[in-house]
């Protein structure tokens, strides 16, 4: 059965069953024995219901080629903290104590490596088992420990002409795949998303003892309302149709199991231009950190006061007692108990259902429930000036 197949092939592991679909197709096989490669050509092949044509070539280093590639890898990474001897008899071959030779080779011991060239293009592909399913798949082709063990080296060029994706389509997704030390590069990558929003990018994933995604990337769209609709993120319906439209952005990234970080983020959104940082920690006590420069900050229109939601909220609010008004904002900040968070934000206008300001500064951090404010600052805050510095515990 199939559940018996993929416990075989992976054992302890575990990849979603939807991962798993049939696949058929046919190729041209031709080999070369005196240069030691293997020719795949007119490749066509259907995985469900995603199809693909490409080419693949598959050559395999003769033993001086790779004992000269491993001397190289080796050369400046002798053993620090072994004595190393010499023979007399032999003195450009360095040995341990145990009189194994420090640049043993490894052919004995495992198959040639490959160098590996292709390129596939899809005429479609459903992606929503794997992306969907990213995280689990990385963490697999990490605990295989091919990536930290492997010699073989990659070069792809794919190209998806059709990424069918929570019910809608991305268009020219291109990328080419090479390998890493412990894992594999995504160069030149860019795509067409929905609503004609564009993503360009590079990235490194590494799969080694853990799995990091980092890179950079930037987008842009004249829509984002309905990308973020596409992606499934809440909008308040009470915001404005000329609002969450123009958008730009570029950003270098850090992807972990436990967390996101984003540095040298630079962009605008609709009249608002902005830069910063974010990072994110997750686990047992969660972090939160965000630094940002902004030309304005009109929170109103983007959470307008009329929103249902809020306006729900209110009124329950309005309607408690005093302690309960008192105890429903502890319960609100309760969350401080197991997150640390560190806030540095600029704004030259900032306004927010009744408050308004200019020149405002905010720069506090939360860390196991004692705030510590460096600066809150700005001026016409209700025609007045402001200035706060201090701690609060709680």
């Amino acid at each position: 059965s199939e559940m018996c197949i993929r416990d075989r092939l992976y054992p302890g592991e575990k990849l979603p069953s939807a991962l798993f679909q049939p696949v058929v197709g046919n190729l041209k096989l031709q080999k070369n024995a005196q240069t030691r490669t293997a020719e795949m050509t007119d490749i066509l092949f259907k995985y469900g219901t995603s199809s693909a044509t490409g080419k693949l070539s598959v050559r395999s280093l003769s033993p001086e080629e790779a004992s000269s590639l491993q001397a190289r890898e080796e050369e400046d990474v002798l053993p620090q903290d072994e004595i190393i001897l010499r023979d007399p008899n032999n003195p450009s071959e360095p040995v341990t104590l145990d009189n194994t030779p420090v640049r043993q080779t490894k052919l004995a011991q495992h198959l040639l490596p490959k160098v590996v060239d292709g390129s596939f293009i899809f005429s479609r592909l459903d992606a929503d088992p794997f992306f969907d399913n990213l995280s689990p798949i990385a963490v697999f082709l990490s605990k295989t420990g091919y990536f930290s063990r492997t010699k073989d080296t990659y070069a792809l060029d794919m190209m998806f002409d059709v990424v069918n994706y929570k019910k809608d389509v991305i268009h020219q997704l291109k990328t080419k795949i090479s390998s890493i030390p412990e894992g594999l590069a995504f160069k030149n990558v860019s795509a067409t998303l929905p609503s004609n929003a564009y993503v360009t990018g590079q990235a490194d994933l590494t799969l080694g003892k853990s799995v990091l995604l980092s890179g950079s990337l930037s987008a842009q769209a004249d829509n984002l309302n309905a990308v973020l609709n596409w992606l499934g993120v809440p909008l308040a319906e009470e915001i404005p149709q000329n609002l969450l439209r123009q958008f730009k952005a570029e950003t270098e990234f850090k992807l972990a199991q436990n967390g996101l970080v984003l540095s040298r983020l630079k962009g605008n959104l609709d009249q608002t231009d902005f830069s910063g940082s974010m990072a994110m920690r997750l686990g047992s006590r969660k972090a939160f950190s965000v630094s940002g420069d902004f030309s304005e900050m009109n929170l109103a229109q983007y959470f307008p006061a009329k929103n249902k939601f809020y306006a729900q909220k209110r009124e329950e609010f309005s309607k408690l007692s005093a302690t309960q008004k008192v105890q429903r904002l502890f319960d609100a900040l309760a969350f401080l108990n197991e997150t640390d968070i560190s806030v540095k934000l600029k704004t030259a206008a900032f306004s927010w259902a009744d408050i308004n300001a200019e020149n405002l500064s905010a720069d506090f951090s939360v860390v196991r429930g004692q705030m510590k404010i460096n600066e809150i600052s700005g001026e016409k805050v209700l025609a007045s000036e402001i200035k706060l510095r201090g701690d609060v515990e709680g």
